[in-house]
């Protein structure tokens, strides 16, 4: 029993020495004084429900200071006078005046684009339809030309010539007819004619004239886009 008492003691005695020793480090360090002993006491004392309850007042009494300090600061303010809240009122309604007025000139800037956008849309579909009209034009008068019993007699006849004759013979209905119904006539001869003749009649074009040439293949291309060649009559 003496022994069990022994060693307890030298327990409590190494405690002792223990928190003696750490509470002179605390001091030699500058880390524990008179003042931190009292406030470790202090929250040790106050429990926490108190010490949220403590917290909480003060919260409430410093938004309340605050408030009571805007409405004194709110009654400190001069009245606003008759003109002051005239002159305000107006500075409001000019602000909404403009506020209006911009948004009116997007809108109308807006309206103008879509109108002009609307006018482009117009005039490119009336170009198309002029462009529709003039082709289905073509076509109707290349199917009447070159169903004309003439027409077909006529390229008999050229077929049987030679080819600077028949580059001759176009060129004369050519220039007897300028408002480009002679134009037309040669380029249907031109298609009707086999492939080997036309290939001859259009060399002897272009020894002539080589810009007439090409403008008398260009022809030759669109006519095959307006309607397919009729069948030539052998040679």
């Amino acid at each position: 029993m003496r022994s069990i008492w022994t060693v307890i003691s030298v327990f409590c005695l190494a405690n002792v020495l223990v928190i003696a020793g750490f509470v002179g480090w605390l001091r030699a360090t500058d880390r524990l004084n008179v003042d931190r002993i009292r406030e470790v006491r202090e929250a040790l004392t106050e429990t926490i429900a108190a010490r949220k309850a403590r917290e909480a007042g003060e919260k409430s009494k410093v938004e309340s200071d605050r408030k009571a300090a805007e409405e004194a600061t709110k009654k400190a303010r001069p009245p606003i006078s008759a003109m002051e809240q005239l002159s305000l009122r107006l500075e409001t309604n000019e602000a909404e005046r403009q506020r209006n007025e911009r948004a009116r000139q997007e809108i109308e800037a807006l309206r103008q684009a879509l109108l002009k956008e609307r006018t482009g849309l117009d005039a490119e579909k009336a170009a198309l339809e002029t462009a529709r009209k003039d082709f289905e034009d073509m076509r109707k008068r290349i199917a009447e030309q070159e169903g004309e019993a003439q027409f077909k007699k006529t390229l008999t006849v050229l077929q049987s010539l030679k080819p600077d004759e028949v580059r001759s013979t176009l060129q004369q209905i050519m220039d007897s007819n300028k408002d480009g119904t002679g134009r037309e006539t040669a380029i249907g001869y031109l298609n009707a004619l086999p492939d080997r003749n036309r290939t001859k009649v259009l060399s002897e074009f272009i020894k002539q004239d080589p810009k007439l040439a090409a403008d008398l293949l260009e022809g030759l291309r669109m006519r095959g886009q307006a309607a397919p060649p009729p069948e030539a009559q052998p040679g």
